[in-house]
């Protein structure tokens, strides 16, 4: 059996060690935010998550996924290719956030959380810059910008822990709390901007060719995460239907 290389496993190892560090101040976050808020409102606080986070992985529809294989495969048109995502994610994260907002009542309804409704425009807007800012690790992971991808996962989760945990500690409110979480996620889209003007220059603009191809490559991906989804979530949900926020 061929061994990897060091080239190969450096950064995987560099990566990895990133995303343990990132877990782990996740973790903190959910800790505090469960001794700061009541059990109401940190039940509402894991429903609007649950909420967010199920629309953001349908959301994504692969499009992120696939830059893995474009940008190494076709370097000259990375640019394009990596623009044409971000364009994408924005416009299914406002899909979704439409859909959300229409149907808030709904949905509050079927949590059995009727206090839930009010947090949808906010939860609108954490989505669409949330799926727009997936692209920033993937890009500087596929243009072998390893330790940069490293520090950005570490750094980009204790940012948002602080985004969510000193409004809950000082204001001991939940909506600002989920208000700083999307001044968090506009963060991330700013420092993409900045990292598309660094590295791709004058080398990006919509390419209704190559999202034709982006697309044709994503539908697996978007069918294996609707099947991934339904088996990790639905369970959370059936507890929402059946009992109440606390």
């Amino acid at each position: 059996m061929q061994q990897p290389s060091d080239s190969t496993f450096k950064p995987a190892l560099m990566l990895l060690t990133g995303r343990a560090l990132a877990f782990a101040v996740t973790l903190f976050v959910s800790a505090v935010l469960a001794r700061v808020f009541t059990q109401s409102e940190f039940g509402t606080y894991k429903q609007f998550m649950l909420i967010t986070y199920t629309l953001f992985s349908f959301g994504q529809f692969g499009l992120a996924e696939c830059l893995f294989y474009f940008l190494p495969a076709n370097p000259e048109r990375a640019g394009r290719y990596a623009f044409n995502s971000v364009v994408m994610l924005g416009l299914m994260g406002v899909l979704f956030s439409s859909l959300l907002m229409l149907n808030s009542t709904r949905v509050a309804g079927w949590l059995n959380n009727e206090s839930l409704a009010h947090y949808a425009p906010v939860a609108g807007l954490y989505l669409i810059f949330m799926l727009m800012g997936t692209v920033l690790q993937i890009a500087m992971i596929t243009r072998k910008h390893y330790r940069v991808a490293t520090v950005t996962y570490v750094l980009s989760d204790i940012l948002r822990a602080v985004f969510l945990v000193v409004p809950a500690l000082v204001l001991h409110s939940l909506k600002w709390t989920l208000i700083s979480g999307v001044l968090f996620c506009m963060l991330r889209v700013a420092g993409l901007v900045r990292y598309f003007m660094s590295e791709f220059a004058d080398a990006t603009g919509f390419d209704t060719a190559l999202l034709r191809q982006q697309f044709v490559y994503a539908v697996p991906f978007f069918c294996s995460v609707v099947l991934h989804i339904l088996q990790q979530n639905y369970h959370q949900y059936a507890v929402s239907w059946h009992v109440d926020a606390a």
